[in-house]
């Protein structure tokens, strides 16, 4: 199941912690004999009006509905990699496409613009981390899905929250938020907002508040843990170019959000990893400036990692 809107992008948004900042409800999936289309076939290259008439027939037929909020309502458009948002206010829309995307709509996963902020959008296979309607067995079973991942999953979702960030938008870090595909193992961000406060960034706590879900359990958040750290550490290898400012990775938030999650706080190594990971932020700003700390940055890196892999 999956969505995609603005800020309810591809499957499911919440606020913060649990509730989406639109209201978001996900349905299950209704089971139909008959969807309105055959064929797969590349949805934005018929005509606006055909496209539109599509549209009508999608939002019509409750086989095709994905999920709502405060705001916008979510189809799936069958036989296609899109979904289309409808906001609530766009009841009225003129069929008229807006196919000009900026960085803001690309980001949040925008192919397409019509009405006032309804939009079509890619459809991102997988499920959400966590959403109100989420049985017990299946949140065991996606928490069971992340624990899974390798590290290049995680980096890739950091990735992608440093990026958005780096262009003006920030992640909405919410259960809803992230797409979890275990065939394929990716995890995706699908809710960006303009970040007009200038607020800042903490993408590992982030990343670990929006994939720590209430049937993680104290093993599974350590494993998360373990991995988000790793997927940063090979940005502090000596001469590599981080593909963010590494004074800007929040160790110290993401490690007091394992130790409130687990067990790990009851670890004596705990405060020690907390302390050299600082230090490993410091010789990597040496490092960039040209200083050599090679042989310092290779044995911080290896006592990070082996007390990570201890603890973790």
């Amino acid at each position: 199941m999956q969505i995609t809107f603005q800020n309810i992008p591809h499957q499911t948004f919440y606020s913060k912690k649990y509730s989406s900042s639109d209201g978001l409800r996900l349905k299950p999936q209704l089971s139909c004999d008959t969807v309105n289309f055959t064929g797969h076939w590349d949805f934005l290259k018929l005509s606006d009006k055909t496209i539109f008439q599509r549209i009508k027939e999608v939002t019509s037929d409750r086989c095709n509905y994905i999920g709502e909020g405060g705001q916008a309502r979510v189809y799936r458009i069958p036989n296609s990699n899109y979904c289309v948002r409808i906001e609530r206010h766009d009841s009225d829309y003129k069929p008229i496409l807006d196919r000009n995307i900026t960085e803001y709509d690309r980001i949040n996963h925008v192919v397409a613009k019509f009405g006032n902020e309804s939009s079509i959008r890619r459809y991102i296979e997988g499920v959400p981390v966590l959403t109100p309607n989420t049985l017990p067995h299946e949140g065991q079973k996606i928490a069971q899905d992340i624990a899974q991942m390798p590290v290049k999953s995680f980096k890739a979702l950091l990735q992608q929250i440093c990026y958005a960030y780096d262009n003006e938008m920030l992640f909405d870090c919410a259960w809803g938020n992230v797409i979890v595909n275990p065939k394929e193992n990716k995890l995706t961000a699908i809710d960006f907002n303009k970040n007009i406060f200038n607020e800042s960034l903490n993408p590992l706590s982030y990343t670990f508040s929006a994939l720590t879900q209430k049937y993680t359990t104290s093993e599974q958040a350590k494993t998360y843990g373990n991995k988000i750290l790793n997927a940063v550490l090979e940005e502090f290898e000596p001469a590599h170019k981080p593909f963010w400012n590494v004074t800007y990775f929040d160790f110290s938030s993401l490690l007091r959000n394992i130790v409130h999650s687990s067990d790990f706080g009851k670890t004596p190594q705990c405060r020690f990893l907390a302390k050299y990971l600082e230090t490993l932020k410091d010789l990597k700003v040496q490092d960039i400036r040209g200083i050599d700390v090679t042989k310092q940055l290779n044995g911080m890196l290896k006592m990070v990692k082996s007390l990570i892999n201890q603890t973790l």
